[in-house]
């Protein structure tokens, strides 16, 4: 019983260990204690010690926490007791300013969705642990961004489209948004694997909606397009050789845009192409390659050379 209410109990609690109140921080790390009592997780019941450290002086412990948690070969699922346990922690790394503790958050909470005893365990926690993810996509580290995105689909993989209602609308909005490039390529890295985790059927339903916006009045909006057709392919991986035909004429396209930046996303986007498929679907790229060898407009054809 203890164990279901943790969801609702821990915020509180950790909010308690750090009252000014002796007494409120001493009651605290008691009810802490009453907690690690019921984890039944064994790899977790080593870690309690440096947890409530962590949980108690993030400052000098929180780090080595993050460190124990990535390095521990989990062979037991984790229960809801040692869940609530370690959330508090990831989540404090995901928020703090350190790239390597949000880093290592993120790809915790990637394993976290093939460790738990069910993956219903999460639900709890994604009204936090969504949002926050998301807002790591802008990340100034690419690593932070790729792991938060991994991380992203991966919930969405396990848990379905029906707890991230928004999630699809909200990353297209940030991929199309007038803000910089970093933060639409980071929107770009979680639309795809977001998509890819909801399955081909959703995935081709909304690139094929996307991808008239290669021709939108804003350059903005174009460089965004990019972006996602610069990261599907990796993603995707062999998967992608069926978007080729609809996919390379738009990136060859926009090689000749009238913006430096559309042109080198796009550049970027055709590279990817060509190294992971040029062996495997040569037949189907040559054509596209050759035309745009001969292509009137002399951007494209340098371009073409470059791939």
């Amino acid at each position: 019983q203890l164990a279901n209410c943790l969801p609702q109990v821990m915020p509180k609690l950790t909010e308690s260990l750090k009252d000014a109140q002796s007494r409120v921080k001493d009651a605290g790390k008691a009810a802490l204690n009453q907690i690690a009592s019921v984890i039944q997780n064994p790899e977790v019941v080593e870690l309690v010690p440096l947890l409530k450290n962590a949980l108690i002086k993030p400052g000098e412990y929180l780090g080595l926490a993050l460190v124990a948690l990535e390095e521990t070969d989990f062979v037991n699922p984790i229960d809801a007791a040692s869940l609530a346990m370690i959330f508090p922690i990831v989540y404090r790394s995901l928020r703090g300013r350190s790239g390597a503790h949000k880093k290592r958050a993120a790809q915790i909470t990637a394993d976290m969705t093939h460790m738990v005893s069910t993956p219903t365990d999460l639900i709890p926690y994604l009204s936090r642990l969504s949002p926050q993810l998301e807002l790591l996509l802008t990340d100034g580290s690419p690593e932070v961004r790729l792991t938060s995105a991994r991380s992203l689909g991966r919930l969405v993989r396990s848990l379905g489209e029906e707890h991230f209602p928004d999630t699809v609308k909200t990353l297209c909005t940030g991929l199309f948004a007038d803000s910089t490039s970093v933060e639409r390529s980071g929107h770009a890295q979680g639309l795809c694997e977001v998509l890819v985790a909801l399955g081909p059927e959703r995935l081709e339903k909304v690139v094929s909606e996307l991808i008239p916006q290669a021709e939108h009045e804003h350059a903005y909006v174009r460089e965004g397009t990019m972006w996602m057709l610069a990261f599907l392919p990796a993603t995707m991986g062999m998967h992608f050789s069926s978007l080729i035909p609809d996919t390379l004429p738009v990136v060859l396209h926009r090689l000749c845009d009238d913006t430096d930046s559309v042109r080198e996303v796009s550049l970027r986007a055709g590279q990817v192409i060509i190294s992971q498929h040029g062996m495997s679907d040569t037949k189907v790229l040559l054509p596209l390659m050759e035309e745009g060898m001969f292509h009137e407009e002399w951007r494209i054809r340098k371009d073409v050379c470059h791939m």
